[in-house]
């Protein structure tokens, strides 16, 4: 799913004619960890509706979400998220731990976090003391927003507590 592989999916379709409605239930396997997605996409009426019950559950397709800030996005998340909305505006809500290293475009640092959660409502994407580490291994906490309006129109408001973390690199 947009370049990002998800491992072998198990996926059961239907077509509900009345509607032009595509309904689906599903079962993607990476190793032994299987996540689960379900519900359904509607090109005629303009809508999407997918449950993700995510177990260790490949991030690289959010790459194109996230791309106004951040350059990479290499890890998996665990928890329940749901994408619904029109398909030009759709939102993502949920709760996820992240096991994750990302490196954010403003700084040029990648920083890694190891299984804390973040919380998704349709306008923000929230932080709550969470652990973050740079590449030598300081350790810092995020708390704080990003606001969008459908993955565009981002604004930021963070804060990092640290103590000798990279919050700069030149290489």
């Amino acid at each position: 799913i947009e370049g990002a592989r998800m491992g072998n999916c198990d996926l059961a379709l239907g077509w509900m004619n009345y509607n032009k409605t595509l309904t689906l239930d599903g079962d993607i396997h990476r190793g032994i960890k299987t996540s689960k997605v379900s519900g359904f996409l509607s090109k005629p009426q303009d809508t999407i509706m997918l449950k993700i019950d995510a177990n260790d559950l490949n991030i690289g397709f959010l790459h194109n979400k996230i791309n106004a800030f951040i350059s990479e996005a290499e890890g998996t998340a665990n928890g329940t998220a749901y994408i619904a909305g029109q398909w030009s505006k759709v939102n993502l809500t949920g709760t996820v731990a992240l096991d994750c290293n990302l490196k954010v475009k403003a700084n040029n640092c990648t920083y890694t976090v190891d299984g804390d959660t973040i919380y998704m409502s349709p306008t923000a994407i929230s932080f709550r003391d969470i652990d973050i580490k740079d590449t030598y291994g300081n350790r810092g906490k995020l708390t704080g927003d990003l606001n969008h309006r459908h993955f565009s129109q981002w604004k930021c408001n963070l804060n990092v507590k640290a103590d000798n973390m990279l919050v700069y690199d030149t290489h």
